[in-house]
């Protein structure tokens, strides 16, 4: 190979081609073969007939006065050269720009996808975020209400425990005025004993007064007695009914009180929860705004999070 060279041929001033072409020494013979890239549409194809053979003809001729050219002047050889050069870095260039169209496109398109999908997004965070609020609420008003059952249900204990103390109390005392009361009954006895010997052994009509006068007296207050330790009996047993009711209604109280305070649990460990979730959704809403406004602005996010330019990607 003597020379490599690329030359462009203008025909009617519409039509360019370029051609690079090779000279080959064989045996004192110069053999000629063209090649060509076509630039713009072919429209005089006449104007070489034979593209890998030798010259004949006038082309002979055309063929003759390149290769003098080249041969008698360097300078233009070196323009020859860089303009190839130019033409293959504008080839490249309009690959890479092919590329890049395509790659922008496919940009495009998928933002054109993502704008819907981020406007649906909005929108459901909207409302979830109203649903959120109006879980706050209900469950701030659910709390507020545990816990006023719970104040209440305390209120209600320890007026329950005042009551079985006093009950208790009252109680006690009544057990003491009956047992006061059998003291005296036995004292009682014990002077109509006294009494009734003291007549025994006498036996005067004084005696018998003072015993009839005694008589009536105990009967008197023995009569009160009774119907005094019978009705403590009776506030016996009706206070023991009323403490009954009371243990089981402190009993009741207890349970309720245990059941509110599982419904608090309950409650807490569910706005924890919501909590949690909010969390995790508020994470992947900004990822998906930080997506969309890279797309717009002509960016692409790798795997690894970090934004890149399309002509960072093609280097």
């Amino acid at each position: 190979i003597s020379r490599v060279f690329l030359f462009d041929l203008n025909c009617k001033s519409v039509l360019r081609y370029y051609f690079w072409g090779l000279v080959f020494n064989t045996g004192g013979n110069n053999t000629f073969q063209s090649y060509r890239m076509y630039t713009q549409s072919f429209t005089t194809p006449e104007t070489f007939t034979q593209w890998k053979s030798c010259f004949s003809g006038p082309n002979s001729q055309l063929l003759v006065k390149v290769v003098g050219v080249i041969h008698g002047c360097y300078y233009i050889l070196a323009m020859i050269e860089e303009a190839a050069g130019t033409r293959m870095y504008e080839c490249k260039k309009q690959q890479s720009s092919g590329r890049l169209s395509r790659k922008r496109d496919a940009k495009l398109k998928e933002l054109i996808q993502i704008s819907p999908k981020l406007q649906k997004l909005q929108e459901e965070r909207s409302q979830y975020l109203e649903y959120q609020k109006i879980q706050r609420e209900l469950e701030y008003l659910t709390r507020f209400y545990v816990a006023w059952q719970y104040h209440s249900a305390e209120a209600v204990r320890g007026k329950t425990r005042e009551r079985l103390e006093a009950a208790h109390t009252q109680i006690q005392n009544i057990k003491q005025e009956v047992k006061d009361g059998e003291n005296e009954l036995k004292e009682l006895d014990k002077q109509a004993e006294h009494l009734k010997e003291i007549k025994n052994s006498e036996g005067g009509t004084k005696t018998r007064r003072i015993g009839d006068s005694t008589e009536r007296k105990k009967g008197r207050r023995e009569a009160k007695f009774i119907a005094a330790q019978k009705a403590n009996r009776d506030n016996i047993v009706s206070e023991e009914k009323k403490l009954k009711q009371l243990e089981r209604s402190l009993k009741e109280d207890e349970s309720s009180l245990a059941a509110k305070e599982g419904e608090l649990k309950k409650v807490e460990g569910l706005f924890t929860k919501l909590k949690d979730t909010d969390k995790s959704d508020a994470e992947a809403l900004a990822a998906a705004q930080k997506k969309f406004q890279a797309v717009s602005a002509g960016l692409v996010i790798d795997d690894d999070g970090s934004d890149k330019t399309l002509q960072d990607q093609l280097m």
